[in-house]
């Protein structure tokens, strides 16, 4: 539950982050696990972050549709000839 939540709102702020702020969010996280308040196994903050950030930029590159398509430089189309 508590990775759903840094997921949600980590695509909006995580590029302000400096590493002392993303150092105190792991603190944080640290503090959590150790009661139980969320998972032994959840990512580090950087990792969450990083995951974010790949599902946000997949999902752009699958709709063509999208907004930021503008933004994205053309495709190269690399062909591969083996002889």
């Amino acid at each position: 539950m508590i990775l759903a939540k840094i997921q949600y709102c980590s695509s909006a702020w995580s590029g302000y982050c400096c590493a002392a702020d993303r150092a105190r969010l792991e603190a944080f996280l640290k503090r959590c696990k150790r009661p139980g308040f969320c998972e032994k196994e959840l990512p580090s903050i950087t990792e969450i972050f990083d995951d974010t950030d790949n599902i946000f930029f997949a999902r752009i590159l699958r709709n063509s549709q999208h907004v930021m398509q503008t933004f994205l430089s053309d495709r190269a189309h690399l062909r591969y000839q083996f002889r």
